[in-house]
């Protein structure tokens, strides 16, 4: 195919829009704040240096969350998701990832990470946990999180 009439760039202004991933924003649960808090300062306790490399990995899913929502799997043992939204499951050194995608937040879509637990440490099936699930989707997050300060 030839390239008729175009000007030798006309097409480079898209190069940008084509490889840029759609962002969407991430925000951690309180509840999913509460257990990553604990989490990193469990390892912490015994080997910091692992601490950082567990927290660094989980900031670097998130990131990744924000840029692919899609990159987990479905989760079909989460509870009462909320019409519209999925339940997806990622892990990262053996951290569950629990989140809902899309989430909606002034009106913009959102992920919304509703659990951050290591290995099988609290069934989905327990009633304590799908009341949190329902109670936490319905929430507003916080823009800013102790984890960032918690360093």
């Amino acid at each position: 195919m030839g390239r008729g009439n175009r000007p030798p760039h006309s097409g480079a202004h898209l190069r940008g829009v084509v490889t840029t991933p759609l962002r969407y924003e991430v925000f951690l649960a309180a509840e999913a704040e509460d257990e990553l808090v604990e989490l990193i300062r469990y390892i912490r306790k015994d080997r910091p240096q692992n601490a950082a490399v567990v927290l660094a990995a989980i900031r670097k899913r998130r990131d990744a969350l924000g840029a692919n929502p899609r990159l987990g799997h479905a989760d079909p043992n989460a509870p009462l998701v909320p019409a519209g939204a999925s339940a997806l499951l990622t892990t990262v050194k053996g951290i569950g990832i629990y989140y809902l995608f899309p989430m909606q937040r002034h009106a913009r879509e959102i992920v919304y990470i509703v659990s951050v637990r290591r290995g099988l440490r609290m069934p989905l099936e327990r009633s304590d946990y799908a009341r949190r699930w329902v109670e936490e989707a319905s929430k507003v997050p916080p823009l800013e999180g102790r984890l960032e300060q918690d360093d």
